[in-house]
């Protein structure tokens, strides 16, 4: 039964990191579900470990309340979090969160690269255009592309990272048998 319950989280981890990255929201059912698919499992547990496991998830849920209140995580992300602490238990936690951390940090330093290499490949569509004489206005829709960087809020989709930090947890399931 463990490996399946596996499954299906991954699946939804997945899902969750997917609709972060197109449209940087994860969708409440699919914290719903993550949360409804440990039920299961927490069945087959010691039941002073169940316990823990939903008062890990609690104070997650306080902390990434708080952390969402100061602007720095999106609220799907703290309560994907949220969610991901009833799996995660004492045993998984910290290198799940170490993991979050790790991944989180990488995406964020990845996305600031991006953002500053934007003027400079729009500045180089604009010289290829002005080169070849090509007509096709690239370089217009590049510079659209850098300006669009430039204007909007920076946003990193830490549902990936949450995501990469629940295949650490899986990982430990799988190993627990």
């Amino acid at each position: 039964m463990t490996y399946l319950l596996c499954i299906m989280l991954a699946a939804l981890l997945g899902r969750a990191a997917w609709s972060d990255v197109a449209r940087r929201r994860i969708p409440n059912w699919v914290v719903g579900s993550i949360a409804l698919l440990w039920v299961p499992y927490a069945l087959c547990l010691d039941p002073t470990a169940a316990v823990a496991a939903a008062g890990i998830s609690a104070a997650m849920l306080l902390a990434g309340v708080a952390v969402w209140q100061a602007g720095w995580l999106g609220a799907g992300d703290a309560k994907l979090l949220a969610a991901l602490g009833l799996w995660a238990g004492a045993d998984s936690l910290l290198p799940m969160l170490l993991v979050i951390a790790l991944c989180g940090g990488m995406i964020a330093g990845l996305l600031l690269l991006e953002r500053s290499w934007r003027p400079i490949a729009a500045a180089f569509a604009v010289w290829l255009d002005a080169v070849t004489g090509w007509r096709a206005g690239i370089g217009g829709a590049w510079l659209a592309w850098a300006d669009s960087a430039a204007t909007s809020a920076p946003s990193v989709p830490y549902g990936v990272a949450i995501a990469a930090g629940g295949l650490v947890v899986i990982h430990g399931l799988l190993l627990a048998g």
